[in-house]
């Protein structure tokens, strides 16, 4: 297993049969371990670091609370999950070690965005930090620096594989990854790449479409779906370890009573810093500049409305919130 793989630890009675999160996280190239128990789970982060670990709340001899105290000031990210009638609902409880307990719930759809928006960002920054290797001690200090650097999990006693053959498949591990991580990067710089074309050539044929005043409308209707733009790996490794990057952006294409609208909202890690969330069949109300264009409309939009939230992305004059606040 390689030091750059994100390690994930599923908590609760029921963890060994979540499986369609479980299937999740192993396609995004997660190693998923599992603590039935608050027992277990303090006996397994004592010995070892985690990126991540999604709980229920409720466990047989405790509550996931009872494990944050450990994790404050690490750079381990926890989730909470409760059982409602029709599902769950999810709880950020720590982001990278620093406290998250007593933000709004969100329902799973919103989670299973934040999850992914947290593992791409972790896989990216992971592959730009070298791998951890301790310095030259005693021989006591060095097993010690290992431990500290998260070193391979300590076999159990009924684990009889020979260690030859588990070095292999480590080796064979190591390498997929790598290799999955190489033409995940290519397409989506191809994505990226293609989509930066398409969008020259109609700024070229169409002139450029930035925010005016005088084509300000305010349009309401049902998302039909919202769109997710990352960053290219190129981006990412240009901006090196900045998380407030904002190459990450979202769309919402809204069905309003006049057609198709395509409402241009901003970078996603703004969005998600002000804690507003959107899913396919919510009702908004966008204000923004709008530009028609041959098969729908385009809005760079101002303000967005859903239910009684409101997230202001500009101002009057059209200018980007997230630039004046520094964080570009």
């Amino acid at each position: 297993m390689s030091a750059h793989t994100v390690k994930v630890v599923l908590v609760g009675s029921g963890a060994r049969n979540a499986a369609i999160l479980q299937d999740h996280l192993q396609r995004q190239g997660c190693v998923v371990f599992f603590a039935t128990s608050l027992k277990e789970a303090n006996e397994m982060l004592s010995g070892r670091r985690f990126d991540l670990i999604l709980s229920e709340f409720l466990l047989s001899d405790g509550t996931a609370y009872q494990l944050l105290s450990p994790l404050r000031g690490t750079n381990t990210t926890m989730f909470f999950s409760n059982a409602v009638e029709n599902g769950c609902w999810w709880m950020h409880a720590l982001y990278e070690g620093r406290d998250r307990w007593g933000e709004a719930g969100m329902r799973p759809v919103q989670f299973r965005t934040l999850l992914d928006e947290y593992l791409f960002d972790k896989q990216m920054r992971n592959m730009n930090e070298p791998e951890c290797k301790p310095p030259a001690h005693t021989p006591t200090d060095s097993a010690l620096e290992l431990r500290k650097c998260d070193p391979v999990p300590i076999r159990s006693r009924d684990d009889r594989a020979p260690i030859q053959g588990q070095m292999q498949r480590d080796v064979v591990g190591n390498d997929t990854h790598r290799r999955v991580f190489i033409f995940l990067g290519a397409v989506i710089l191809a994505i990226v790449l293609a989509a930066v074309f398409l969008y020259a050539q109609t700024e070229t044929e169409s002139g450029p479409s930035p925010y005016t005043a005088a084509t300000k409308v305010t349009v309401k209707g049902t998302v039909e779906e919202v769109r997710r733009y990352s960053c290219s790996r190129a981006e990412m490794q240009g901006r090196k370890r900045h998380i407030n990057s904002h190459c990450a952006t979202t769309e919402l294409i809204l069905k309003t009573k006049d057609g198709i609208v395509d409402a241009q909202i901003g970078p996603t890690k703004f969005i998600r810093d002000h804690r507003f969330f959107f899913a396919d069949g919510d009702q908004v109300l966008v204000i923004g500049s709008e530009r028609t264009g041959p098969t729908s409309n385009k809005l760079i939009a101002e303000e967005v409305v859903k239910a009684k939230q409101a997230l202001t992305l500009r101002d009057s004059t059209g200018s980007p919130l997230w630039v004046k606040h520094g964080q570009t």
